[in-house]
């Protein structure tokens, strides 16, 4: 059972449905109409097709198959895939119990504690608040998983704008002011969103642990997307926000360029004191908004080579898509 609103975006005929002619409009609106921007949750869509079960079976064996080719690079330590046919809510999940750094992925949580506490406290997207620097990673600086962002000097930012940078650059100095604002009215109101959603992060002193598995990530997308603890108007806003996210080397690589994809990937690099090769965990969960099927995936790995980390999430994106467009509508 999910705590929360109940809000279902799957059903047009809610009395709940977003208005579109009064939703506000965000500080950080793309250019996306507002006929798109409404189906960046369920709410407005037809034609959807969900997915039998045996082509789910047969999808999970494609899958799967790449998967074991996969990690017979010496180069790969660990992968694992969480599927959802948005449509029908059908999932599966390969190698689920191996377990992961959360990284960057931690930033979701957060996205959706903000929307919920300007649900409870309007006005809280246009506060200004204060700006709190983090140690940058200057070791893999050239690599774009850790591009920040360059804020003006003396400019004093809105949490609009902080969450805007955390999600589209992955700025941990974005992350850490709006903990801090959060953590300044509310103490302990991230880790209470997090347990209503059933999603808590496993406690750890520092983010290099592999303390959570694939499908957890999934769980912050999926309640957005079906509209079950923010809001319609907020849950469109955070997943339009998250389909501005920048990174291209994961499952954006290999798609249609048109093709919405609300995501957020996350990257740690730790130092490995008895092997000459660093240790790295790259993550990707995304919804992939395709027309006829949209679908939920979460792609987690770990070895030595972030080459061969990102193909494994290009080539699973990819190989997903390219087998649900090929399905007989």
């Amino acid at each position: 059972m999910i705590f929360g609103l109940f809000l279902s975006c799957n059903n047009p005929n809610k009395k709940n449905r977003p208005n579109k002619k009064t939703e506000p409009k965000s500080q950080n609106e793309t250019s996306i109409s507002t006929q798109q921007r409404a189906n960046f949750t369920g709410t407005l869509l037809s034609g959807h097709i969900a997915l039998t079960k045996n082509q789910l079976f047969k999808l999970n064996e494609e899958l799967d198959s790449f998967f074991q080719v996969s990690l017979a690079n010496v180069n790969i330590k660990g992968a694992s895939l969480h599927f959802t046919d948005l449509t029908s809510q059908q999932s599966f999940s390969i190698n689920g119990d191996l377990k992961f750094v959360p990284a960057s992925l931690l930033k979701l949580p957060i996205l959706i504690a903000i929307y919920k506490m300007e649900e409870l406290r309007p006005g809280t997207l246009k506060k200004q608040i204060s700006h709190f620097s983090t140690l940058h990673n200057e070791k893999n600086s050239n690599l774009i998983e850790n591009e920040f962002f360059h804020y003006q000097q003396n400019k004093i930012y809105t949490v609009e704008e902080y969450l805007a940078v955390m999600i589209r650059y992955s700025d941990n100095d974005a992350t850490s002011s709006l903990l801090n604002f959060l953590d300044s009215i509310q103490p302990g109101f991230l880790e209470k969103v997090e347990e209503e959603l059933q999603a808590s992060i496993p406690n750890t002193s520092t983010n290099v642990d592999d303390i959570v598995h694939v499908h957890h990530f999934a769980t912050f997308l999926n309640v957005l997307y079906e509209c079950k603890y923010l809001n319609p108007s907020n849950s469109n806003k955070a997943l339009e926000l998250l389909n501005t996210s920048r990174y291209p080397l994961g499952f954006r690589k290999k798609l249609p360029s048109s093709l919405p994809i609300a995501h957020k990937f996350g990257v740690r690099f730790t130092e490995n004191n008895t092997n000459s090769k660093p240790s790295i965990q790259l993550h990707q969960v995304a919804i992939i908004y395709h027309p006829k099927r949209p679908f939920l995936l979460s792609v987690m790995t770990k070895g030595s080579n972030i080459e061969d980390l990102r193909t494994v999430l290009q080539e699973a994106a990819f190989l997903t898509y390219s087998y649900l467009d090929q399905l007989p509508d």
